[in-house]
């Protein structure tokens, strides 16, 4: 049985989140396998991510550290102690691991800090980040994406130790009936658009979707993410009227299931994503996805007529028109879309994973 040493920061550093998705799948399979010894490295409140709950990790398995300066801690490697004898060391968010029986695998999600935040905050992720990178004796990559963008800033690295392992899609999501459906909405069924994510970041284009749906009179749903800033609101307010927007916060992955089943279409605006799991999410649930084509976005999304060449608010909108007054067209998304998420999967990118564990020891 080999050793693993799994260090959980991440479950402590969002509430929610991809990464925290990504993690989630990952531990949960591993749980049942019997190849590998696993121990986990967690801080004190772990438990408060919502995807940290979903997974039962026995107690006798976890070293629970104080959280106490979590914020400078977490820029710190570690040093393991669980094992005297060779073992895997999997951080979920760039640490590295000191122990000379450690084999560090890193999992490089994006580049979003490199390319769309400045200062120090910049110079401190890029910094753990490429020691992370430059020590690790594998290097996972979700996307070809992404392992672009990686030999752009790290030029010098061994390609030979980068693996790309796309990301899958949870198969809760689904097409539901109307029968099952359990939230009650201001809006009619197929009369508004979705919004999924984060939208504090500029490049996530909340704006962009604000303004496709004052331009197509269509009500927002926003799902997930931060809460809305006073700035956020008083644009929505301005532009959509109070009774055309709602924000979800915290949904159940089966609330956001059926969000997907009940929306016209799924609005993913984002300028960049090292992956875009909303994308898979939304085509499983038989939601249309409208998306632009940048980054990572056509590799995962597939082929599309809403994958759109041109970034702006027209482009969008004629798109989305064209879903409201095409019933063809939207079929024919649905399809394509059901059909392409079906290439994605979580234990795909767990045996993937696990051949880059056994491929070190």
């Amino acid at each position: 049985m080999h050793n693993l040493l799994l260090d959980n920061i991440i479950f402590s550093l969002q509430r929610s989140g991809g990464i925290s998705v990504v993690w989630q799948e990952h531990i949960s399979r591993l749980l049942k396998s019997h190849e590998f010894n696993c121990r986990f490295i967690e801080y004190e409140g772990a438990r408060n991510n919502i995807f940290r709950k979903e997974i039962n990790i026995p107690r006798e398995l976890v070293s629970e550290m104080a959280a106490t300066n979590l914020k400078y801690k977490r820029y710190l490697n570690v040093r393991g102690k669980q094992f005297d004898s060779p073992y895997i060391f999997h951080s979920s968010y760039y640490r590295i691991d000191n122990n000379h029986n450690a084999k560090n695998v890193t999992t490089v999600h994006d580049f979003n800090y490199e390319y769309f935040v400045k200062g120090i905050k910049q110079k401190v992720h890029s910094y753990q980040k490429g020691k992370a990178i430059n020590k690790s004796d594998a290097v996972i990559c979700i996307s070809e994406s992404t392992r672009n963008d990686l030999m752009k800033f790290y030029p010098k690295i061994d390609r030979n130790k980068i693996h790309v392992i796309h990301n899958g899609v949870n198969p809760v999501f689904r097409r539901i009936e109307k029968n099952e459906y359990g939230m009650s909405l201001p809006f009619d069924d197929g009369g508004f658009i979705l919004y999924v994510g984060g939208h504090y970041a500029k490049y996530k284009n909340l704006d962009l979707a604000i303004e496709v749906c004052r331009s197509t009179k269509l009500p927002l749903i926003i799902a997930g993410g931060e809460q809305l800033n006073g700035k956020e609101l008083s644009k929505l307010d301005e532009n959509l009227g109070k009774s055309n927007f709602i924000h979800l916060y915290n949904l159940s992955t089966e609330r956001l299931n059926e969000l997907y089943n009940r929306a016209l279409a799924l609005l993913y605006p984002t300028l960049y994503e090292g992956f875009g799991i909303p994308v898979l999410e939304a085509q499983r649930a038989c939601c249309p996805v409208i998306a632009f084509a940048v980054s990572s976005i056509p590799e995962v999304m597939g082929e599309s007529d809403l994958l759109l060449r041109g970034i702006g608010v027209n482009p969008v909108a004629d798109a989305v028109r064209n879903l409201m007054n095409n019933v063809s067209l939207r079929e024919k998304e649905i399809e394509k879309g059901l059909a392409n998420s079906k290439l994605f999967s979580w234990d795909n990118t767990y045996s993937k994973t696990i051949e880059v564990y056994r491929s070190l020891l």
